[in-house]
């Protein structure tokens, strides 16, 4: 009743008379129910593509970036919260390792994950070897106010450099770390495939690679959660160390034109490092990963807190839609 009762009022008087153009979001259409809106809008708020392509095709609004902004160091200290590094201020739900492999180290992060896919910074920082990581994964942190300590259950790595090394230490890992490759667009924020790759010595090898966003997950991690607070809160420690911050601000977006002279927003780096930027934005992908579990009530006092030794009963293998993977499996 209230769009039939609506009057068209035209905007632009000096547009041509003989052309005639329109800008109507799905707010307007008949077919359409704003309850069947707004569910679509809770559904897909949390991921970076999603919420896009929410923007563009429901609003019919521009997706707004301010490029060239950079994340100011003040800024990103309000994310500090009450509790010290190597601590887990709340039972967690999950604790979760993501490590960026370079030329002589491998930077990691590790970060605790509560209800909603609130998410604490636990543990950072470099290790000489990827065999390393297993000495990670074995780690116990306190969880505040109690005398339990909870340990990672999933770790994920990219496979930018060095990939042969990375796949073969994740199979050893026995499933505790997976590959990840971020690529430049994808249709969905993550997409998970069976690729064959050839070992040291020789043999053809099969493994799960984890191909996720780059762009979509960066804007989400740097604009998103800390430049505008929006999304599941991001916390860090309040005693959080000047190296973590010099690489979680050294990115900006800027707009260049691509190979066929359309402009794009994409990010790049400036003298600084970013690899443990690299790592949570890995953590997001993780984190959308185990959304479906995250939104689910924590479990009973009678069922025990997670152990990596019981993650696969507490995380179940995900329905796949048309390929695309909707949680860790």
């Amino acid at each position: 009743m209230m769009i039939r009762g609506g009057r068209w009022t035209a905007t632009n008087p000096n547009a041509p008379a003989d052309r005639l153009s329109f800008h109507l979001n799905a707010l307007y259409s008949p077919w359409r129910s704003w309850g069947s809106i707004a569910r679509e809008f809770l559904e897909v708020k949390d991921s970076p593509s999603g919420l896009q392509n929410f923007t563009n095709s429901v609003l019919a609004e521009p997706w707004k970036i301010i490029v060239g902004e950079v994340i100011q160091e003040a800024r990103f200290l309000e994310l500090r919260a009450d509790y010290a590094l190597g601590t887990c201020p709340v039972k967690p739900r999950f604790i979760t390792i993501a490590a960026d492999v370079q030329r002589d180290c491998i930077y990691y992060t590790v970060r605790a994950w509560g209800d909603g896919a609130e998410s604490w910074l636990v543990d950072y920082g470099k290790a000489p070897r990827l065999e390393d990581l297993n000495e990670v994964f074995a780690r116990q942190y306190n969880i505040a106010g109690s005398d339990e300590m909870a340990k990672p259950f999933k770790g994920m790595i990219d496979s930018g450099f060095n990939a042969q090394a990375v796949y073969e230490f994740c199979i050893a890992s026995g499933g505790q770390f997976v590959p990840a490759k971020g690529w430049a667009s994808l249709a969905q924020p993550v997409k998970q495939a069976m690729i064959v790759y050839e070992s040291r010595h020789g043999a053809s090898r099969h493994i799960e690679l984890f191909h996720f966003d780059d762009g979509s997950f960066k804007t989400e991690l740097y604009m998103r959660r800390i430049q505008d607070r929006q999304g599941p809160p991001w916390h860090i420690p309040r005693n959080i160390g000047p190296d973590y911050i010099t690489q979680l601000t050294a990115e900006r977006l800027v707009e260049k034109r691509n190979s066929r002279g359309v402009p794009e927003q994409v990010w790049i780096i400036g003298r600084q490092e970013n690899h443990l930027g690299d790592c949570e934005k890995m953590q997001l992908v993780q984190g959308y990963l185990m959304g479906g579990e995250l939104k689910k009530p924590a479990p009973g006092p009678a069922t025990p807190s997670p152990q990596p030794a019981q993650a696969p009963a507490m995380i179940p293998r995900m329905p796949r839609q048309g390929g695309w993977v909707t949680g860790w499996k």
